[in-house]
């Protein structure tokens, strides 16, 4: 039977997803009666209402037979994903601006951390009550942003030339463990498992590598490259000199050990070398190219 204390502080949790929840409903409700009423994206945002909607019905349960799997049903409906993929598109259509950017990758970052430490303080909780499908995802959308804000800032001259190098260095860095936790998520499948279902050597082998999507590939492809970049691009080597930047790390990790700067590009020629055995060999039949990914392993192996 639970103490008054741990009652208490259920209490108190669901109290605050409640919170979080509405908060979140009125943003998106917001956006969507504003600058996103005509905006092809904002689809996700509706979809991100109609689960909230969900998440705090099953909140006000409050003759609920079973409390504990009501709040994890109203977890499993917050719809992170969707509420946070809306303004993550306009950071990348918007060329994330100069002017806001770390306020804007901060506060992306702080509604994932908020949401994952409502659902647990281990890595294992929060697998068991969002599912690895979502948490690869969470993965996959921070390393991916990361990706893609170095590569839009690296692109533009001017923007190249003012940007503060030592974040930019660092989000490269965020993003590249990110990345790798992508792969982390799940136990990996080995042919002594028993767990195929096929006799395709091609299938075994890719589920072997942790590849189970065009996702995967691109997170070695992101990896690769955000290596790269964290690498060539000058910045200091002392870290964390941005915390912020590691929230949603921290909330999976608990501050564990991390893989210092320096190992970066070990780390990405692994990405790289990985993505290229593979698209040359299981994935030959697709259109995986490896022009770029060979350049930057040459020159990662220059370093």
């Amino acid at each position: 039977m639970a103490t008054s204390s741990e009652s208490s502080k259920k209490e108190e949790t669901v109290g605050l997803l409640f919170d979080l929840a509405t908060k979140q409903r009125e943003h998106c409700q917001l956006l969507l009666n504003g600058e996103a009423k005509s905006s092809p994206k904002k689809e996700c945002l509706q979809k991100a209402v109609m689960s909230i909607d969900i998440c705090t019905g099953l909140l006000e349960m409050k003759e609920s037979v079973n409390k504990a799997k009501a709040y994890q049903q109203a977890l499993q409906n917050y719809s992170i994903l969707d509420s946070t993929y809306y303004e993550e598109c306009v950071l990348v259509d918007y060329d994330f601006p100069q002017v806001t950017v770390k306020e804007d990758i901060n506060a992306l970052l702080n509604q994932f951390a908020t949401f994952m430490k409502l659902c647990g303080s281990t890595e294992s909780q929060l697998i068991s009550i969002l599912g690895e499908d979502i948490m690869e995802c969470i993965h996959w959308r921070v390393g991916a942003l990361m990706y893609m804000l170095a590569n839009t800032i690296l692109n533009m001259e001017t923007r190249r030339e003012t940007v503060d190098k030592n974040w930019l260095r660092e989000c490269c860095y965020v993003g590249v463990l990110h990345l790798m936790m992508v792969f982390e998520v799940r136990t990996p499948l080995t042919a002594s498992t028993n767990e195929y279902t096929t006799n395709d050597q091609r299938i075994v082998e890719l589920l072997s590598q942790g590849i189970r999507s065009d996702t995967h590939m691109l997170a070695l492809a992101y990896g690769g490259e955000l290596s790269y970049w964290c690498i060539t691009n000058n910045g200091s080597n002392e870290i964390p000199q941005y915390p912020q930047l590691y929230k949603v790390l921290d909330t999976v990790t608990q501050g564990a050990d991390r893989p210092s700067i320096q190992l970066v590009g070990s780390i990405g020629m692994k990405f790289l070398s990985r993505y290229i055995e593979l698209a040359k060999g299981s994935l030959s039949m697709q259109s995986w190219q490896c022009e770029r990914p060979e350049e930057l392993l040459a020159e990662l192996r220059k370093q």
